[in-house]
């Protein structure tokens, strides 16, 4: 299961048990909910494919070979993959 699916699950147990509550966004609970629904709303960050790094100009002139005008190299594409990572993009940092 991923995060998101967790977070969606426990957004919607926390939602069935917000009716029972009489002022749902005034305590932990109501909180909780409005921070996992904003955390949803957020488009899922996914890493760039292969074929997106190796088109992009900017990348070609800040990891190219030649002075940049030479293909992504591949120690150009192992620190892209390092940046995802450290935001959370593509598997653990």
């Amino acid at each position: 299961m991923s995060l998101r699916e967790a977070a969606q699950q426990a957004l919607e147990a926390l939602e069935d048990i917000a009716d029972e509550l009489i002022s749902p966004y005034n305590d932990p609970i109501g909180k909780a909910i409005l921070d996992l629904r904003t955390a949803l709303a957020e488009p899922e960050r996914k890493p760039l494919t292969d074929e997106e790094i190796l088109s992009d100009e900017v990348l070609r002139y800040h990891f190219g070979c030649n002075g940049g005008a030479g293909p992504v190299s591949q120690k150009g594409i192992k620190i892209i993959r390092a940046v995802e990572r450290a935001h959370g993009i593509g598997g653990e940092a």
